[in-house]
């Protein structure tokens, strides 16, 4: 995980490099935008991965909440019973 932190800060300083290298070497409007949309995209990038990632590690597997939440299962077979005796929803 550590190492997607630090591929994180690695592209933001490529996108500041990116920014400054763009502000200094574009001529026209549309290089401008597609330097700075470069710049950001390098900065933002690794840093949504790195917390995808992060979450991923985060989720609970289905035995960790039925462990923490035992009347989890009766409760959900309530639910579905009264939708079943419902009927059907117009």
């Amino acid at each position: 995980m550590k190492l997607l932190w630090f591929l994180t800060i690695v592209g933001a300083v490529v996108g500041g490099w990116n920014y400054l290298e763009t502000i200094t070497l574009a001529t026209s409007a549309p290089q401008q935008a597609a330097g700075m949309a470069l710049a950001a995209a390098s900065a933002i990038l690794p840093y949504i991965f790195a917390r995808a990632c992060q979450e991923f590690g985060n989720v609970p597997t289905h035995k960790q909440v039925a462990a923490t939440s035992p009347e989890a299962p009766t409760r959900l077979a309530k639910m579905a019973a009264d939708r079943d005796a419902a009927g059907p929803q117009l």
